[in-house]
């Protein structure tokens, strides 16, 4: 995508030679000397105030620009083919994350306060909600503790061995909250947000490896049942109600995951509680279908293979996230919706940004590291120059997917990006 400013003059394009500058037009056309010292006087070398539309006139790619090319449902839209439609949702997608983006066009304090302070609300809410989902863990595991040894069912059981671990992995993630708010300036510069996908993969590891001992476990038990008879488990109605409770408790606690919880710990938490109602409700089905239907002698085989889908449901969804995090950690690069964000609000920060020279983010974590090299006038003092680089540092890390943010400046861009950094 490429922005351009229209000059009054002439129009400037990008050189073939650069294909990561972004130009913003010619801020000398636009502006008058006095008009730039009314700007840099008043406004500290950050954008003009969003109240004045006089003030928004030099933005050469406002909200408007994208809002009006806003779809949302149309009934028109199912006799266009499904690429086309495609497009379209992709499209709107786009325009809704930029319009969650207006908000940081301006300069008002107290909106800055209000986004931190809901950051600080969020965080407090999270760790009150690993901790609540820890000790009701704790209280099902009694439950399925006792379901498992009236039942001596193996997906009971297997199901019971998800939930002892479903408590260690909440005791973990506990555990990591609590370190992530020690602050330890010296040692940890950058703060200890990334010990939360370490405790998500360590706690994938150990529910794979349990995963594996389940399905081990139910193979064994299909081969007794065929050679030796081994007979179904026992489902009476304490143990179905046991186990129904469990289902309910972790229904609950995943709509509260899922509509409240915000962080990688709360995610993991969600996927906890998902997989347990999974896992509680094979357990509770196929158990019940070996129990309780005696005139089907194959019906005995649904308890272990109900372990075995556990086992291998439980792998997959683990695998899955442990991936990801793993991936993040390395430093793999953000999503291009993100860095259109990103683009979106240099190219309206200031009138004076000439062009956009390099724009680069990528995971540090669970959240990411921004870079922008922004282009200004050959002659701008000094002052100037660091007020706007940093009023749009402290923009880009108020958002909530940013850790750190470093705005370079320059003033020329016919040089390649990678001649000012080492690449390894």
């Amino acid at each position: 995508m490429t922005f351009l400013r229209k000059s009054k003059e002439s129009d400037t394009r990008l050189p073939t030679s650069d294909p990561t500058t972004v130009d913003t037009g010619n801020w000398t056309n636009d502006f008058d000397s006095d008009e730039e010292s009314k700007i840099s006087h008043n406004n500290d070398a950050t954008q003009p105030k969003n109240n004045s539309k006089k003030d928004d006139q030099w933005r050469t790619h406002p909200i408007s620009v994208f809002a009006d090319k806003y779809r949302g449902e149309n009934p028109e839209d199912r006799k266009l083919p499904l690429k086309v439609r495609k497009f379209y949702k992709k499209q709107d997608k786009l325009i809704e994350a930029l319009q969650s983006t207006v908000s940081l066009l301006g300069d008002d304090d107290e909106s800055a306060a209000d986004r931190n302070q809901a950051a600080r609300r969020q965080q407090r809410f999270n760790n009150a909600l690993i901790k609540v989902t820890f000790f009701l863990n704790l209280t099902l595991l009694i439950c399925k503790m006792t379901a498992s040894i009236l039942s001596h069912s193996l997906s009971v059981i297997s199901s019971l061995m998800d939930s002892a671990v479903d408590l260690a992995s909440g005791f973990t993630l506990w555990i990591a909250a609590h370190q992530m708010q020690k602050s330890l300036p010296y040692s940890y510069p950058t703060g200890r947000k990334r010990l939360e996908p370490v405790a998500v993969i360590i706690l994938a590891v150990i529910m794979a490896s349990l995963s594996v001992q389940i399905m081990v476990e139910a193979v064994q038990t299909i081969y007794n049942m065929a050679v030796n008879d081994q007979g179904p488990p026992v489902m009476d109605n304490l143990t179905i109600g046991l186990v129904s409770i469990t289902i309910i408790v972790k229904i609950i606690l995943f709509l509260v995951c899922w509509k409240f919880g915000r962080g990688e710990s709360v995610a993991a938490l969600k996927n906890d509680q998902l997989n347990d109602c999974l896992s509680n409700s094979v357990a509770l089905i196929f158990s019940t279908l070996s129990a309780r239907i005696g005139n089907a002698p194959y019906l005995k085989y649904f308890d272990p293979v109900g372990a075995l889908i556990i086992g291998i449901y439980i792998i997959y969804s683990w695998w899955k996230m442990g991936a990801e995090n793993t991936r993040n950690l390395t430093g793999h690069s953000a999503d291009p919706v993100f860095l259109q964000r990103i683009t979106f609000i240099c190219v309206n920060h200031h009138p004076l940004i000439e062009r956009l020279d390099t724009v680069r983010a990528f995971h540090l974590g669970n959240n990411y590291m921004v870079e922008v090299d922004i282009v200004l006038p050959h002659d701008m003092d000094l002052h100037k120059a660091h007020d706007i680089g940093e009023s749009l540092q402290q923009k880009l890390e108020s958002l909530e997917e940013v850790e750190r943010a470093f705005v370079h400046l320059d003033y020329e861009y016919t040089h390649h990006p990678h001649s000012e950094h080492k690449v390894s």
